[in-house]
């Protein structure tokens, strides 16, 4: 297993045959190690569904302290059973008192958006800018000396994997 760095991540989403691949992908967000993720336009804020968009008026979500609310990346990720992720939020939220909530690992053979919380822990209003703000960031890591990967039929998993492909 080996960390890939900016000039492999880059190779793998320039490949058509790549065991890795992120939609859509900005050159900006890749850095060394990882890969920057943006806020999605799709999720709930206090329990109600929101649905942003790039018109002004729909491309903001305000969260006011104490809120909570779930969202989908703007990126889709897409991974061979050769690549494992693991993200986290950026230190430029957790300095604005804003805390991401997540499980960490991305498993080899995920396909789709991530879905994360977010929480304002701060005592002002924050926002979220769809397409512009990100969220966190990911390293990859090629687990290719670790083949095969069996997932059960019957595994946990395997039905997580069938839901995020509806």
């Amino acid at each position: 297993m080996y960390l890939l760095n900016s000039l492999l991540i880059h190779s793998y989403i320039n490949d058509d045959n790549s065991a890795l691949n992120i939609e859509p992908y900005l050159r900006k967000n890749l850095q060394h190690t990882f890969y920057y993720f943006r806020l999605g336009s799709e999720g709930t804020h206090n329990g109600k569904a929101f649905k942003l968009s790039n018109k002004r008026e729909d491309k903001h979500i305000v969260l006011k302290p104490g809120d909570f609310a779930t969202i989908k990346t703007h990126e889709s990720f897409y991974f061979t059973e050769q690549i494992m992720g693991i993200f986290g939020q950026t230190s430029d939220l957790s300095k604005e008192g804003i805390q991401v909530l997540h499980s960490p690992f991305i498993d080899p053979g995920f396909k789709g958006q991530l879905k994360l919380g977010i929480k304002n822990l701060n005592n002002v209003d924050f926002t979220l800018t769809y397409e512009e703000t990100i969220i966190g960031k990911i390293c990859f890591f090629d687990i290719s000396d670790t083949y095969p990967i069996n997932i059960s039929k019957r595994s946990i998993i395997y039905k997580k994997f069938l839901e995020s492909e509806e």
